[in-house]
Order: structure tokens, then sequence, then C-alpha cells
């Protein structure tokens, strides 16, 4: 109480002694968040991106850190009443040294945070850009895939609903021969289109490389 009466920092110091052992154990919890969240999982993926956005958190930490200790190097206030006696600036001291050392190591510990932080954003920010280029990958070899089988199934088609029309010059030849050598003309045709545009695509990448 002496103390007090004698230098409110004293009453300043036990205010900003709480205030760093929350951040203590707020910067613990991210802390833990950070190392839980460089682990890859797909299907929390957004949702651990979303959460890395921590580093807003800690800056602010550092804001208010910084702030403190602007208050803990000044001292006091201008108009607070100084400590008269040796004894209680000396001590007042000891207790400033203290608090600037606690200050300054949690300011580094954010900083390190902070980097961690980025550093696991980014690592699954590029797992996330890898997935969305392997599944743009798979859905263009499920379209190849599809027009191949356009190719074949598309003229079939088109001759069957040709002779399956009332078409004159069709019905004076209605064996199954016709329509078989009618099919593969056809069809013939239709795998020479598609080869030759799948070389012509390999000669653009084979020339770009």
């Amino acid at each position: 109480m002496r103390l007090l009466l004698e230098d409110p920092f004293f009453l300043l110091a036990s205010l900003l002694t709480t205030v760093a052992l929350s951040f203590v154990q707020l910067l613990n919890y991210l802390s833990e968040n950070i190392a839980e969240y460089r682990t890859i999982n797909t299907e929390l993926l957004n949702v651990k991106l979303e959460r890395l956005r921590h580093s807003v958190s800690i800056h602010r930490i550092e804001l208010s850190l910084t702030e403190n200790l602007h208050w803990i190097q000044q001292g006091c206030c201008v108009e607070w009443p100084k400590a008269a006696s040796a004894e209680t600036s000396s001590r007042k001291a000891l207790l400033q040294r203290k608090l600037h050392e606690d200050h300054e190591h949690l300011l580094q510990r954010c900083s390190i945070m902070r980097r961690d932080c980025e550093s696991a954003a980014s690592l699954l920010l590029s797992y996330s850009q890898l997935m969305c280029a392997e599944q743009g990958i798979s859905q263009a070899d499920e379209v190849h895939r599809l027009t191949k089988l356009a190719y074949f199934f598309v003229p079939l088609g088109f001759v069957t609903s040709a002779f399956g029309m009332n078409i004159k010059e069709l019905q004076k030849f209605p064996s199954l021969c016709v329509f078989a050598i009618a099919a593969v003309s056809i069809s013939s045709v239709s795998f020479a289109a598609m080869y030759w545009s799948s070389l012509g695509t390999k000669k653009k990448i084979d020339s770009r490389s």
C-alpha cells in the first residue's frame, strides 16, 4: 500500500503483468492452432486457411505490447507523483526492467509466430492450388475420353437415324450390309479427323516445349 501511495506505477505494473499473462495464454492457444494447421487434411483445408488469419490477431497483440512497453519505459504519466525514497525508486527501476524484458520477449514471440502463421498459410495455399490443378487435369482427361466416345457414337447415331427415316434412296438398299458399310465409312472418317486433331495438338505442345 505504501508503494502505491508513493508511486502509482506499481499499480500500473500489476495491471500490465496481468495483461501480459493474458497475452501469453492467447499466444499459447494460437501457437497450438498454427502447429495443428501445418498438417495437410484435404477435408479441413478451407477451414484451416480461414483460421490461419491468426496473423491479424497476433499483429494486434504486438501493437498492444508495443504500447504497453512505451508506458513501462516512461514509468508513468507526467502528472503522476514520483517515488520519493531511494528504495522505492530502486524497486521501481527493477520492476520496469523486468516488465521490459518480459514484453520484449513477448514481442519476439509474436514476430516468430506471425512468420510461422504466414508460412503455414503459404504451405496450405500452395497445396490447395496443387489440388485444383490436379482436379483440372482429371476433368480434362474425362472430357478427352468423352470426346473419343462421341467420335464413335455420334456417327453411328447419325447412320441409325438416317436409316430409320423414310428416305427413298436408303429404302432401296435396306440390307444390314449397307448399314454396316455406311457406319464403318462414316466412323472411319470420324476417327481420321480425331487422329489428325490429336496429332496437331501434340505438334503444338512439342513446339512450345
